[in-house]
């Protein structure tokens, strides 16, 4: 079968149509929530266009309403749901084709959970390849923020209600797929939940403040999965061995075979 590995400008471009779609679809459920809070389009067109993360900005989102969470829980909260991206990015940075730093700043800036299972197929990233396939996804989140704001208030109010637990929905898409697929993240999951519940629904612990609950659950959880399945090593050197998230590549005696 032929491979094919184009990173031109416009490969990337072809590729993030499909991104672009989606993000347009969850954005707008989050532009409709951002609405509900009482805050302007400006507001949510700032909010996505610094803050290029669903889940972040979802748990941010909740936490800013909370009169009482401080901004120091939300930037911990908002640091651990958003600490994976700190491992895509190393695993990126070993295809770039670049070493230069403000280029590699700038694709860190755009590097999403769909873009990493788009790019990370390939044997190496170029930077034109990176910043074709950014900006459509950018701006159709960004765009999808602002008509989700702005159209709220012109929606039926049936469709308002549902839009209530949309963004609930969207957390459910985001985790059943990949928990369908590693026993370890779905215990991870049904663990975090089971921490928030008891923080819920404990006296006094309930009184704390939902930011605190979130880094606990998170946090306690991480722990414990991290004691019942630990890592893998190759060796002394504590290489840790990652289990790819796609088809393995041929080396290049494998293409020599199957070429002779």
């Amino acid at each position: 079968m032929k491979k094919t590995n184009d990173n031109s400008f416009l490969a990337g471009m072809r590729d993030s149509i499909p991104i672009a779609i989606v993000y347009f679809i969850v954005s707008f459920t989050l532009g409709v929530t951002i609405a509900k809070y009482a805050y302007p389009a400006w507001y949510a067109a700032l909010f996505s266009a610094t803050s290029f993360t669903s889940v972040g900005q979802a748990t941010g989102l909740k936490m800013i309403a909370e009169a009482s969470t401080s901004l120091l829980e939300i930037g911990i909260a908002v640091l651990i749901v958003n600490f994976r991206y700190i491992l895509t990015g190393i695993s990126l940075s070993q295809k770039l084709n670049t070493k230069s730093k403000w280029k590699r700043a700038l694709i860190g800036f755009f590097i999403t959970d769909e873009m990493y299972a788009v790019v990370s197929s390939k044997k190496t990233i170029t930077f034109e390849y990176y910043m074709g396939a950014s900006p459509i996804p950018y701006v159709s989140w960004v765009g999808g923020t602002v008509i989700g704001a702005v159209t709220d208030s012109f929606l039926p109010e049936r469709v308002q209600v549902a839009m209530g637990i949309a963004l609930y929905c969207m957390f459910i898409g985001l985790i059943i797929p990949p928990a369908k697929r590693d026993k370890r993240l779905f215990f991870t999951i049904l663990l975090a939940a089971a921490v928030s519940c008891l923080f819920y629904f404990t006296p006094y612990l309930k009184d704390l403040s939902f930011g605190i609950r979130i880094v606990i659950s998170a946090v306690v959880s991480a722990l414990i999965s991290a004691l019942v399945f630990p890592v893998e090593y190759l060796d002394d050197d504590s290489v840790y061995v990652r289990e790819p998230i796609s088809a393995p590549l041929a080396n290049d005696s494998d293409e020599e075979e199957v070429a002779s």
